[in-house]
């Protein structure tokens, strides 16, 4: 999907028939509303247990919340996590999960 395809997040993926939803947050170390805390872990059980496919930006608060949940989960089913994750993380960051398929790209412009 990643190598030379255009990604469709509402297509599915014509090999494993997989949906893939790209969660992405503010980045907030501090700050996120615990809502949006408890918000992000539910949505990353809830997506790993259907077994959706989770693209994410591997930032910290919702990202790294969601991607949280979704492994825990993946992992109790016994699933390969490659095949249902994704993090997309710029190459001057540290990859906080290990887990998954590890899409390296240039950092973007500071705002």
């Amino acid at each position: 999907m990643w190598q030379g395809e255009e990604a469709n997040m509402n297509d599915f993926d014509p090999k494993t028939k997989r949906r893939w939803v790209l969660v992405a947050g503010t980045g907030l170390v501090e700050g996120t509303p615990m809502e949006d805390m408890y918000a992000a872990k539910e949505i990353g059980s809830e997506l790993a247990k259907h077994r959706y496919g989770l693209i994410t930006g591997g930032w910290p608060g919702v990202d790294y919340l969601t991607t949280e949940a979704f492994i825990s989960e993946i992992n109790k089913a016994q699933l390969d996590p490659n095949n249902y994750l994704i993090q997309i993380v710029s190459k001057d960051r540290l990859v906080d999960h290990n887990f998954g398929k590890i899409v390296r790209t240039h950092p973007g412009p500071s705002r």
